[in-house]
């Protein structure tokens, strides 16, 4: 047990355990919506918060699976050191413009990639940030989906013993909708930049063989 713990990083926290424990609580609220005898209310004791966070831990994963198909880490190195170098120079040019640099010969591209100084996105705060907003976008949507469905069919959604109304419903459900969307665009942010840097990654590489061959 000691080994395992010793184990569990900052990314399981973020990443999983905090975005699984929202999907925890919408999965509870789903199911006091489909038995009206049913509420959500905190656990007691040491054994069901514990099986509560390996829920929500076990939800967490479940949710990262969910993400949308774009260009993984691993994903957007091999596709950018396969792309040719006027690729390169022409994606690069995008992230510069993107920044408010222009440069117009290949030799001025890379050395305003090299200017940029962009920090790698393999640090652990950045995977794990990145992380936490994928998350939290599945989260938040199904939280949105199911406080939205009892609103709209009039289903009964109790917590903590209380039943919330209509309009409570209602309006948890469209709070929650600019939360899901807002966390999708950052985890789209942040997969833009990893792209970003492996292009400025690809040709200081490229730059750097052309000084060696000289």
């Amino acid at each position: 047990m000691g080994d395992y713990l010793s184990r569990f990083t900052f990314y399981d926290v973020v990443g999983y355990l905090l975005p699984g424990s929202v999907a925890m609580v919408a999965v509870a609220l789903l199911a006091s919506m489909l038995d009206p005898a049913w509420t959500f209310t905190a656990p007691s004791g040491i054994g069901p918060w514990g099986m509560l966070v390996a829920g929500s831990y076990f939800a967490g994963h479940v949710l990262q699976g969910t993400r949308s198909k774009v260009l993984r880490r691993s994903g957007a190195r091999k596709s950018i050191s396969k792309c040719t170098p006027d690729g390169r120079i022409a994606a690069a040019k995008k992230v510069l413009a993107e920044h408010g640099m222009q440069a117009e010969s290949n030799a001025e591209v890379i050395d305003a990639v090299d200017q940029l100084k962009l920090p790698s996105p393999d640090q652990e705060i950045y995977v794990a940030r990145q992380g936490f907003y994928r998350g939290s976008a599945a989260a938040f949507a199904l939280m949105a989906l199911v406080m939205l469905a009892a609103a709209v069919f009039g289903l009964g959604v109790s917590a903590f013993g209380v039943s919330l109304p209509r309009l409570a419903s209602l309006l948890l459900g469209i709070a929650g909708v600019p939360l899901a969307v807002l966390f999708s665009q950052r985890y789209t942010d942040f997969v833009r930049y990893e792209i970003e840097f492996w292009i400025a990654a690809a040709l200081r590489g490229t730059s750097q063989k052309s000084s060696d061959r000289h």
